[in-house]
């Protein structure tokens, strides 16, 4: 695993007036895959004015991976593993199944309707996103056999994952997603603990699979990526930036470092708690993956700032990396 995006040093939110545990704001992850991190208080966070979740403040790129590796334990079903070796050789998404959704995956056709679902994801999502689809031996794919749920209320406090398991069987995953069929709670990625949510629902009768959210929610933890919408995201720095705080230096790096000049101006956010942000790639009727269309309903690609802060996490690892052309 690459340590949850390779070792972020994660900085204490100087707005909270606490301070989350180790344990419970990352899980037991953290203590084992992290040597030494100030975890990040987490609130929800999600698509289409879902409230933001607060991620690292700041972090780094930096290492390649801690020296004992981890392995599947028995519980952990391989999906897609481009390239092969183990899961310290790739960034590593879980998909979890909703209870309520799938039902016992002790019943051999209910775990068959999970894991197809959740390889409809990775081919329909993951692997439409040019950046990922060009690197993808370092990206791979398991399901979980132990179910969670996905509760009414707002996310993330409605999501309850199997935690016993994964600490047992998963502790190399950089990201967990919860696949369910709830209408009536809002998507996120409660970023400082990996975790996230994707609705897999019926209308008319045919499936319809949130895969751009799953996408969406799985970026925020892989690469602490921002959501980049005007209003109610989880925004915070990132190197190299993403959104900004002083709008001066959000328009010198769109113009000199981005080459975006139409316009010239950065775009005003606005984060869950209120407070201004400058958007850097904003280019006007070109969502991208953190800035995604209303409703989500397609694929879209990186953005421009986007592509270069993946990029920079992806070559820490010592990986060579295909840049896709951004649209």
């Amino acid at each position: 695993m690459f340590r949850a995006a390779l070792r972020h040093i994660r900085f204490l939110n100087s707005f909270a007036d606490r301070v989350c545990a180790i344990a419970s704001g990352m899980r037991a992850a953290a203590a084992m895959a992290l040597l030494a991190i100030a975890a990040g208080c987490a609130t929800p966070s999600g698509v289409g004015g879902a409230p933001g979740s607060v991620g690292a403040l700041g972090e780094s790129v930096s290492g390649r991976r801690d020296a004992a590796p981890f392995l599947a334990g028995s519980s952990v079903v391989a999906l897609s593993t481009p390239g092969g070796g183990t899961p310290d050789d790739a960034f590593n998404v879980v998909f979890v199944a909703d209870e309520g959704a799938y039902g016992d995956l002790s019943i051999a056709a209910n775990f068959d309707r999970f894991a197809a679902e959740a390889r409809a994801v990775i081919e329909d999502g993951f692997r439409q996103v040019d950046g990922l689809r060009l690197n993808e031996t370092l990206l791979h794919f398991y399901v979980l056999k132990a179910t969670g749920r996905v509760m009414g209320g707002a996310c993330p406090g409605n999501l309850r994952f199997p935690d016993e398991v994964i600490e047992r069987d998963s502790l190399f995953a950089d990201a967990f997603i919860i696949l369910h069929n709830r209408e009536d709670v809002r998507d996120c990625a409660d970023t400082g603990t990996r975790y996230g949510s994707a609705g897999v629902r019926r209308e008319g009768g045919a499936l319809v699979r949130k895969t751009g959210v799953a996408v969406h929610e799985a970026l925020h933890a892989i690469f602490l990526l921002p959501d980049e919408y005007p209003e109610n995201g989880g925004m915070w720095p990132t190197d190299p930036p993403v959104v900004f705080r002083n709008r001066s230096a959000c328009e010198s790096y769109r113009r000199d470092t981005l080459r975006i000049t139409t316009p010239a101006e950065c775009r005003r956010l606005r984060d869950f708690r209120g407070e201004v942000w400058w958007q850097a790639d904003f280019r006007p009727f070109t969502p991208d993956i953190m800035d995604p269309p209303s409703p989500f309903d397609r694929i879209v690609q990186f953005g421009p700032a986007d592509w270069r802060r993946a990029r920079a996490v992806m070559r820490a690892t010592g990986a060579s990396v295909v840049d896709p052309a951004i649209p």
